[in-house]
């Protein structure tokens, strides 16, 4: 279409010639007469972070330390929905418990997903995942529970335990944990796996020693208490200690 400024008002042909009527076949988008105001467009919250977001993922990416390479393509949507602070928190706690996920993409999917839950953390600090001994329960069956139980039941099915862990006796356990330290603690039963007679008391130490939250339950005979104890006070590495490390 060509500029309506090339017709001149009210006297045909004959009427006084604007600027775009002196040139032929003006578009209709170049001509000032017939421009308005840009509308206001928002961008996406993600639009200054992108950048940041991403460049932090592609670090860890190159720095070798994740299991896997995390896809951004997978996990753009729920970072971009946490704004740059919490993205770049989310990518920090990957990295700490990085030797230990064995699925990046879904640690991220998982962690984005309890943050987005939280809103936003006072004082624009990011939210921590990690709970201290005596703060909030467990969330049960959220995103992060699913991340956990999938690493127990893998752990199960991989044959190298001495017996099967009784995911009901440390789900609320590891929950008071968080996912980052919940999978530090089960990276670390699997590297001692041979050495461990019974894998949900290593889980329970393992917790007691971090600063979670364990439940006292009744044992028969104080059978269970006795292996506890003895789990602390095994020679070597202590599953708390090695919790600990990130």
């Amino acid at each position: 279409p060509q500029c309506p400024a090339q017709v001149a008002p009210g006297h045909g042909s004959s009427g006084r010639r604007t600027a775009c009527q002196k040139e032929k076949n003006v578009p209709l988008s170049l001509c000032p007469a017939s421009r308005r105001p840009a509308a206001m467009v928002r961008p996406p919250m993600s639009a200054g972070s992108s950048s940041v977001v991403l460049k932090r993922l592609a670090f860890l990416n190159r720095s070798g330390a994740l299991v896997r390479p995390l896809q951004y393509s997978q996990v753009k949507s729920c970072l971009d929905s946490l704004g740059e602070e919490l993205a770049l928190g989310v990518l920090e706690q990957l990295e700490e418990a990085a030797a230990s996920v064995p699925d990046p993409v879904e640690f991220v999917k998982a962690t984005a997903a309890e943050q987005a839950a939280a809103g936003p953390p006072a004082a624009g600090r990011p939210a921590k995942r990690k709970a201290p001994g005596g703060g909030a329960g467990p969330r049960e069956g959220g995103a992060e529970d699913g991340i956990v139980a999938k690493r127990v039941r893998l752990l199960n099915g991989s044959g190298q335990l001495a017996q099967p862990i009784a995911y009901g006796r440390v789900r609320d356990a590891l929950g008071s944990l968080g996912v980052a330290q919940a999978m530090t603690i089960l990276k670390g039963l699997e590297d001692v796996a041979g050495e461990v007679s019974d894998p949900t008391v290593y889980i329970r130490t393992a917790v007691r020693g971090a600063g979670g939250s364990v439940l006292d339950e009744p044992f028969e005979d104080g059978e269970g208490e006795e292996q506890e104890a003895a789990q602390e006070q095994e020679g070597g590495e202590d599953p708390a200690e090695a919790a600990g490390q990130t």
